[in-house]
């Protein structure tokens, strides 16, 4: 027993290192223009001691304008947390006399607000879904499998390299999802975890509006397996207490806590189409093709860019034969349809200039779990496993072939971003600044450009290669054991 959890240890850090690296692997830097109004945020407040990014805000068109100022026109969750990291590195900097450009368009330092803000608080949350997915895993080579295809081979990857918020959303409100679940499971609701399951829930929602959505379905969900209807006021004071930064930022830029940033958009066309319904969505203008455009489309196709998530479906019929996990079952379905129904129903359903279909990034964590299912559902079956893992592949060269060419930098008119940006960016060496670039003075003299660039990328598949390796035979010495 000792000798497993020793294992199990050793398992948790090094998927960690494992997700940690591919995340760090590409310095992507300030990106397109919704990554970068955010690091003009984060330099206005640290180095102008300001809210408003009028000094750095001719960098890009995703801004929001009031009363002659620019402001930051995101939800402010996940920047937040970037400047406490600026402050950091700025320290860390003056310690050791290194000078640091007060450039938001500096693309080392920008790439490490990226790497501690968003990679780390990533990598982390692998760990955090191995564990729960474990709990329900036949064998834990199941959960090793399904941990390492979510951070490798879904759209969590991309974009746990960009400074954005949606897997910051991702990431708490499954967390908070897992707690209330664990409750459930010890018949042990205890107050603080709910406080926190709720500040999570809400910080989900000051990251990524639309997750209002999610704790819609948490917040009904905890209400059916609650008994003591009253302990819901805890997770209510929660869900407030992470809303007060959202209330104290829209009071000092737009005068009214009320008002966010999407109101005041620098487009004025823009600015007309989020008026229409919710942030522009509005559930009359549905559009089937809309609908194929974010789930089975070469365009923004979930399902084509990961299409080992589709086994989910499937997974949740193995969920829903399980009767005292019936309720997790409609909360799962219900999130993942009417999230993509939902912005089925948006104007700007194909997300600008971007690699998939990054809105629906929150539910992520939500549409992977019910695939332990499938897994266990099949585990005598070996022709469904390879099919799972051939799927999984498949979807992670296709994430990958995105997160090499910088997903911001793919223009939305591309009808095929794979094989008409992605493949040839890579094939002739448009490929992101990454870590692999230092090898290229040692092979200068031999190779051409394209080649050099490609080369880069060897390093992160050897050692991907090697880590999932040893990461199996970990993981099958438990199941040996079992």
């Amino acid at each position: 027993m000792l000798k497993s959890m020793n294992l199990q240890k050793r398992i948790e850090i090094l998927l960690f290192c494992t997700i940690f690296f591919a995340y760090a692997y590409f310095l992507q830097g300030r990106g397109g223009w919704g990554t970068t109004v955010r690091f003009d945020f984060v330099y206005a407040v640290a180095e102008k001691g300001t809210l408003q990014i009028d000094d750095y805000h001719e960098n890009t068109g995703d801004k929001a304008y009031f009363k002659e100022h620019f402001y930051l026109d995101k939800a402010p969750g996940g920047v937040f947390l970037g400047i406490p990291v600026y402050f950091i590195i700025k320290s860390a900097a003056n310690i050791l006399h290194l000078p640091i450009p007060q450039d938001p368009n500096n693309t080392f330092v920008t790439s490490l607000i990226t790497l501690l803000a968003v990679s780390l608080p990533s990598a982390l949350f692998i760990i955090y879904f191995f564990r729960f997915i474990n709990s329900f895993a036949k064998k834990t080579i199941y959960a090793l499998w399904l941990a390492l295809a979510y951070g490798l081979a879904t759209l969590a990857f991309p974009y746990s390299t960009l400074f954005h918020g949606h897997h910051i959303a991702a990431i708490c409100s499954f967390i908070s999802f897992g707690m209330i679940f664990d409750m459930k499971r010890k018949k042990a609701f205890e107050n603080f975890p709910l406080l926190l399951a709720g500040i999570l829930a809400g910080y989900s929602i000051i990251s990524e509006y639309q997750t209002g959505l999610i704790l819609i379905g948490l917040s009904v969900y905890l209400t059916t397996i609650l008994d003591q209807k009253k302990k819901l006021l805890y997770y209510g004071l929660g869900i407030f207490l992470s809303l007060i930064p959202l209330f104290i930022f829209n009071k000092l830029c737009f005068q009214n806590i009320f008002h966010l940033g999407y109101n005041y958009c620098w487009f004025p066309e823009y600015y007309a189409k989020t008026k229409q319904g919710i942030f522009g969505i509005n559930i009359s203008s549905f559009n089937v093709a809309h609908l194929y455009g974010i789930t089975f489309s070469p365009y923004r196709g979930l399902f084509y860019f990961s299409p080992f998530l589709a086994l989910a479906f499937v997974g949740l019929c193995f969920l829903f034969r399980q009767r005292q996990l019936r309720k997790e079952g409609i909360l799962l379905t219900f999130l993942s349809l009417a999230y993509i129904l939902w912005f089925s129903s948006y104007f700007g359903w194909y997300s600008g200039w971007c690699f998939g279909p990054r809105y629906l990034i929150p539910i992520l964590p939500f549409l992977t779990f019910p695939i332990i299912f499938f897994l266990n559902g099949f585990s005598h079956r070996p022709f469904m496993l390879l099919l799972f893992k051939a799927l999984a592949l498949i979807s992670f060269i296709y994430i990958l072939m995105g997160t090499a060419v910088n997903p911001e930098f793919i223009p939305h008119l591309i009808a095929r971003p794979l094989q008409d940006w992605c493949l040839p960016a890579i094939l002739n060496g448009r490929i992101s600044f990454n870590l692999g670039f230092f090898l290229i003075n040692c092979f200068s003299r031999w190779l051409s450009n394209p080649a050099l660039s490609l080369l880069t990328l060897l390093p992160l598949l050897l050692y991907l290669g090697i880590m999932v390796y040893i990461l199996t035979k970990l993981a099958s010495k438990i199941d040996a054991a079992k």
